[in-house]
């Protein structure tokens, strides 16, 4: 398993999951607005209240550092509070499924310790609504619904 990653290795991405490896047509716009200077897409921008995570009660929920929420800023990154679950995101905008989808990796800690992992977020059903999962690395998938702050 030897082999050196560098930034100018393709990426290998899930068929159907609509991200595209740099150099496709989406990695080609995403790096095209990173060069502008644009932004990432207005839909997403801004806190949302989280007000449903599976397997945590509505107390457990409100354990958090400060209320449940995840926020997406302008420069492809944000944050996120839930439980005891912290963390800052690095997120890159595309499509899932035809809509329009935040994909993102996170880094921050669990109320034991250092905790990693990824995630995804898409427009709800219902306005104003986030949909979406974060990933423990090597634990467990939360589910959660967002509204607009």
């Amino acid at each position: 398993m030897g082999g050196v990653f560098s930034c100018h290795t393709p990426l290998m991405t899930r068929p159907g999951s609509g991200v595209v490896a740099p150099g496709g047509a989406r990695g080609d716009r995403l790096a095209k607005a990173v060069d502008d200077g644009e932004h990432p897409p207005d839909v997403f921008l801004g806190r949302w209240r989280i007000v449903e995570v599976t397997g945590l009660t509505r107390g457990d929920l409100h354990w958090a550092y400060e209320p449940p929420n995840v926020t997406f800023d302008a420069h492809f990154d944000g944050s996120f509070s839930f439980g005891l679950v912290v963390g800052e995101l690095d997120v890159r905008y595309g499509t899932r499924d035809g809509v329009e989808s935040a994909e993102f990796t996170w880094d921050g800690a669990d109320g034991v310790g250092v905790a990693t992992g990824r995630g995804w977020a898409v427009l709800g059903d219902a306005p104003g609504t986030l949909e979406g999962a974060f990933f423990i690395h090597k634990g467990p998938e939360i589910q959660f619904l967002a509204r607009r702050d």
